[in-house]
């Protein structure tokens, strides 16, 4: 499996029906990079209870390491955990060095990733004694680590009679594709119904990974449960659309407003089920308040609570903050982790926006060519004038990028060449900014259909990192795409990144010369056996086709006039390719998918 060094992905969409890509089935997925960094070290507020069993694996003797062998399920071929010293031996530079409590004095690591491809883990790591916690009616493990997530599973494991027989619990569940975790996290698993009250007990962790990235654990506890300890993680919010997915738009036009759905994220981290469960949001500015009805949640479950009454905004530019968390009948013993994190969204004049606004990361692809952008729904209609994207500082000055957007067949839900940016070479003074790139020619979206806008990079072939798209918040699957020119088979990919690509409907932007007055068409798009290029309001002096390497696959003779051309694609490999359209009013490029 090639790794691709591209933010926080993906996935492949295949098959057809509907528009709503959530129904499409899913075939294979490329491992990749981002870049970014995430606090070198987190604080964090530990449960108020007491250990009464730590270990922080300095003496390597206390846990005993193992795997399950060829005849496990999955069967393990290389790569175990081991303990080790070396604060820098994680495989993600953006986790290193590692920042738990006792990293120093030893850790325990499994790298997936240096065991490589077409090797895969199913390993553990456990106690060498047994734990007594007799007596102990709740108990919980706690404990340190750093991980980036791909497919991994991740468990901790528990045995209650000296570890003939084991019991899994999963943990990280929540972690989207390719992201990383603090450095450290904090984990906590209630483990009750295996070790309270038994005196013979083992702990551990266990590992399932095919050429993933990581998993480093470190100052382990036993705790006894507090009965009654929820968590608000977060919101899921956003516009339920003609997409499907509840999309969040931090940016929203004002001709876009739509009304804006929440529900919290909760947690119970309790040794108790608590059966009254609510989570309340509210825009203090707004006068908004909503509550969701009362939820049960199990001990080490997570839910969401949906609030029925939905928010929408006032016609008029203005920025909102809501604030929420959760609540039961229970006492909490740590109420402190009750609220959400703040979360802030913004109307605007011009801007369509799904990124979280503050950059996070950035993705890229090693230098070859990629486009990356999200969905949009529409929801009346409008005049589309230019691409907002974020250049990220890393990026190579004088790199060439454009915009692009895509409409979306009805039929079959693939992405149609719509309409382009002209080609832009980055400068050194737009290193680390948003830039907007103006369409060759506006746009009309209509309303009631969804937009792929993408901007990307013909790359330059691997000498550099190329272009670099800032990076930040996390989209649902489905909703952020992604091509990878290298591959040249037009597959896209999904993200769980969110690229900072906006739509921009400013009246003011300047429209290229050459494309207000040069309209070149390219049909059947995608092309399968011949492809037909047709210009009008210009003659053509040469029309020039490239694969995403840059080489010439075809081009007129530049004398003939052209006005239209028809051409064979039978010897050409299937992808995206370049077609550049040079006129007396200057040059049209347009994209052209071949299916052969």
């Amino acid at each position: 499996m090639r790794k691709i060094y591209l933010g926080l992905f993906v996935f492949v969409i295949a098959g057809s029906a509907s528009a709503q890509l959530m129904n499409k089935n899913l075939r294979s997925a490329q491992k990749i990079q981002n870049i970014g960094e995430v606090p070198a070290k987190v604080n964090h507020n530990l449960e108020k209870a007491v250990p009464f069993w730590q270990n922080n694996f300095t003496v390597a003797s206390d846990w005993v390491i193992s795997n399950a062998g060829g005849a496990g399920s999955p069967a393990h071929t290389a790569g175990d955990w081991t303990i080790t010293t070396n604060v820098n031996a994680i495989p993600v530079a953006a986790l290193t060095p590692a920042g738990h409590t006792t990293a120093a004095t030893g850790y325990a690591l499994i790298n997936s990733d240096a065991a490589g491809s077409g090797q895969t883990q199913n390993a553990r790591i456990v106690t060498a004694s047994a734990i007594d916690c007799s007596g102990k009616a709740n108990v919980s493990i706690i404990f340190q680590q750093s991980t980036r997530h791909y497919q991994e599973l991740y468990f901790v494991v528990v045995s209650n009679d000296g570890g003939t027989t084991w019991t899994d619990f999963q943990v990280n569940t929540g972690m989207a594709v390719n992201t990383n975790s603090a450095n450290p996290s904090l984990a906590q698993v209630n483990i009750s119904s295996v070790a309270a009250n038994q005196a013979n007990v083992k702990v551990g962790f266990r590992y399932v990974g095919a050429y993933d990235w990581f998993w480093a654990v470190d100052d382990v506890q036993l705790v006894e449960t507090d009965n009654y300890d929820l968590a608000a993680t977060g919101y899921y919010w956003g516009v339920e659309g003609t997409w499907g997915p509840r999309l969040p738009y931090y940016q929203t036009p004002i001709a876009q407003i739509n009304p804006i759905h929440f529900a919290g994220l909760v947690e119970n981290k309790g040794a108790m089920s608590q059966s009254d469960v609510t989570f309340t949001a509210g825009i203090a500015s707004a006068g908004y308040t909503g509550t969701s009805p009362q939820g049960i949640l199990a001990p080490n479950q997570s839910d969401t609570f949906d609030i029925a009454a939905t928010f929408t905004p006032a016609a008029s530019v203005a920025n909102f903050t809501v604030t929420g968390g959760t609540t039961s009948g229970q006492t909490d013993a740590n109420p402190a982790d009750n609220v959400a994190p703040a979360l802030a969204f913004a109307t605007t004049q011009t801007t369509y926006a799904r990124d979280a606004q503050v950059l996070q990361a950035g993705s890229y692809n090693e230098g070859e060519g990629y486009e990356m952008g999200n969905i949009f729904d529409v929801t009346s209609n409008a005049t589309l004038t230019g691409v907002d994207v974020f250049v990220a500082s890393t990026s190579t000055v004088g790199c060439q990028i454009y915009g692009l957007l895509y409409t979306i067949d009805a039929g079959t839900g693939d992405f149609v060449y719509g309409q382009p940016t002209a080609l832009h070479t980055v400068t050194s003074g737009e290193l680390g900014t948003m830039i907007t790139l103006p369409l060759t020619s506006s746009f009309g979206l209509t309303a009631g259909n969804s937009y792929l806008l993408v901007v990307g990079s013909y790359g330059d072939g691997g000498v550099s990192d190329d272009f670099v798209v800032g990076t930040s918040g996390i989209s649902e699957a489905q909703t952020t795409f992604y091509l990878d020119g290298n591959e040249n088979t037009g597959t896209w990919y999904y993200s769980t990144s969110t690229p900072m690509v906006r739509m921009n409907f400013s009246t003011n932007l300047s429209v290229s010369e050459n494309a207000a007055n040069v309209d070149v068409n390219v049909y059947p798009n995608p092309v399968v056996g011949e492809a037909t290029i047709e210009v009008n309001g210009a003659i053509a002096s040469s029309i020039t086709v490239l694969d995403v390497a840059g080489k010439v696959v075809y081009t007129t003779n530049a004398t003939e006039g052209t006005s239209k051309v028809s051409f064979s694609t039978a010897n050409f490999s299937a992808g995206v390719y370049t077609v550049n359209v040079a006129t007396e009013k200057g040059t049209v490029t347009k994209k052209m998918v071949v299916k052969n």
